[in-house]
């Protein structure tokens, strides 16, 4: 087994502990059964689960030619994304994979935690949305031909959250570009080289022309009713889910190339939102903490912010 297997059996393995966090008995005998926490030289020294330490010398031992830089594998992972993309098949290309894995998941770790706080906050501006959501998250539960908290499941906290999100980008200029050579765009308008454009993705998502009323919350602004009365987002063409970018709602950056971890974002902000609101009461400390700061072009929850929690059962 080679080092890109080896980091894969892993990643594997972890999901499969995740799968089964609820069933602490099943996830004990997955990592019993599973090995223990070994180091990959090849790939730099960075943790990852492993089902014995000779698959990880034989994988620090592999000639770098038989890495898996081979373009008829059948994976297609993040991994091999990066392997597909790296010009020079070098001794040097897997420490470069993993400080290119590193730093992308450190890159794509702020969104998640400034987006939860941010949510969590707007529960308690707007304790009404707790009572609707409640329901949605029970029947969500109770449903057993669900799949889980998809957001055809859950339209209303999608919607929520997906509104938080447009009135709390994290980054207030978006998707910088240098020009490299001057640039003519279709209406006549010239960028000369050397210059830097960006998406002003605050503004276009508080614009009057693409949003009613677009400065005041409204938690269920993007769910409709199907053909039964059911509430639902997924509104043919409207780019109505979270996770659709559309020049409207540019977080995700352009509409071609979007965030391939915007699935992540919001599944996870779903299970912990609701796990939130099942289990404590909240409230502001103060009412007058202001939501945000600007930094730069960086809108991050306000560090003054102070939320009140209680568990339910007390």
């Amino acid at each position: 087994m080679v080092a890109l297997d080896v980091v894969r059996d892993g990643y594997r393995q972890v999901n499969l502990i995740i799968q089964n966090a609820s069933d602490p008995e099943k996830s004990s005998d997955i990592m019993q059964a599973r090995g223990k926490l070994f180091t990959i030289p090849a790939i730099g020294k960075y943790v990852v689960f492993v089902s014995s330490k000779e698959q990880v010398e034989e994988a620090s031992s592999a000639p770098i030619d038989q890495l898996s830089f081979n373009e008829a594998v059948d994976e297609r992972d993040f991994i091999q994304w990066l392997l597909d993309a790296t010009r020079k098949k070098t001794p040097q290309a897997m420490t470069r994979l993993a400080q290119h894995v590193m730093g992308l998941m450190f890159g794509g770790a702020h969104q998640l935690p400034m987006l939860l706080s941010f949510a969590m906050y707007n529960l308690c501006k707007h304790p009404e949305y707790i009572e609707p959501l409640t329901k949605e998250i029970l029947a969500t539960q109770n449903n057993s031909s669900s799949t889980g908290y998809e957001a055809h499941d859950m339209p209303l906290m999608d919607s929520f959250l997906k509104e938080t999100a447009r009135l709390n980008p994290t980054i207030i200029l978006t998707m910088p570009r240098k020009v490299m050579y001057p640039f003519r765009f279709s209406d006549g308008t010239v960028v000369p080289k050397d210059n830097w454009l960006c998406i002003p993705q605050q503004a276009i998502m508080e614009d009057q022309q693409y949003y009613d009323d677009p400065s005041t919350f409204n938690g269920f602004r993007f769910v409709r009713q199907d053909e039964d009365g059911r509430a639902t987002t997924s509104d043919a063409g409207k780019g109505r889910l979270f996770t659709t970018p559309t020049f409207e709602f540019p977080l995700w950056g352009s509409v071609r190339r979007a965030c391939p971890g915007r699935f992540y974002v919001s599944i996870v902000a779903r299970i912990v939102l609701a796990h939130f609101i099942m289990n404590y009461d909240a409230k502001l400390a103060s009412a007058k903490t202001p939501q945000s700061l600007a930094w730069s072009f960086a809108l991050v929850p306000h560090p003054m912010t102070k939320l009140l929690l209680r568990k339910k059962s007390e």
